[in-house]
């Protein structure tokens, strides 16, 4: 078992959104004491909606500085904004919209120019609003993740050239068997933010999750490369946890 992998498994879906939207309180309050903000990429698809509705709440959404809040995104289909597959329209359609955060501190994935142009300006972005470490890399507080099928995470896809880039911040990437251009986050990034949350249910990912967390190293996953290369923390449903060697969860 991967040892840098911290593990919460939970019964219930809605367990497990309470719980890592207590984590996104906890983070928030403890970045802004320490640096002024809290500086969090959002992840798209279907497992993040109820969690962005659950911190939109009056329950959650009360104890979060939005003021001092900066909000980024992970990956994104290169799609408009408002088409229904984008991600950043996802999550203004169920947190941002609801939320009382500043529009200059929203920081989309642009998508109307050319794919490449698109992800030299994201980078430029990343680079002039947060803080950089020793080896040129902008560090996120916090970077929400989830996991495919396949164990691609934001837009790094088995076989994809993303893989590879150490050299750039943001990457435009055909995806083949999708037939479509995505625009995503890339390695240096990922692993420099100081907190990396995976959410992961279903049993249909049991099986990748569990090769995902072993020890042995198959150069075919992408979520595998980030949890073998930065502490990173995990909040599992109980059916995706499955496949887990029992002693070790």
């Amino acid at each position: 078992m991967n040892q840098q992998a911290v593990l919460h498994i939970i019964a219930t879906h809605t367990e497990l959104y309470c719980a890592v939207a207590q984590e996104w309180v906890s983070l928030a309050k403890a970045a802004i004491r320490a640096r002024g903000k809290f500086c969090v990429a959002l992840t798209g698809g279907n497992t993040p909606r109820e969690l962005y509705r659950l911190l939109a709440s009056d329950e959650y959404a009360k104890q979060i500085d939005w003021s001092a809040t900066r909000i980024y995104v992970g990956d994104e289909r290169y799609v408009p904004h408002d088409h229904p597959d984008s991600n950043f329209g996802m999550a203004t359609a169920t947190l941002l919209a609801h939320v009382p955060i500043p529009a200059g501190q929203i920081y989309p994935i642009p998508t109307q120019a050319a794919p490449l142009e698109c992800a030299v300006e994201y980078a430029q972005t990343l680079q002039r609003t947060l803080a950089i470490n020793t080896v040129g890399v902008p560090v996120l507080d916090l970077i929400l993740l989830g996991m495919g099928e396949d164990g691609h995470t934001a837009s790094l896809f088995p076989g994809a050239g993303a893989l590879d880039v150490h050299d750039r911040i943001c990457a435009a990437v055909y995806v083949s068997h999708l037939t479509s251009w995505r625009l995503t986050l890339t390695y240096p990034v990922i692993t420099a933010a100081r907190q990396r949350i995976v959410m992961v249910t279903g049993n249909t990912k049991a099986k990748i999750l569990a090769k995902v967390l072993s020890d042995k190293i198959a150069n075919d996953l992408p979520m595998q490369r980030i949890a073998l290369a930065a502490p990173t923390t995990w909040y599992l449903d109980k059916a995706a946890a499955s496949a887990l060697p029992m002693d070790k969860t």
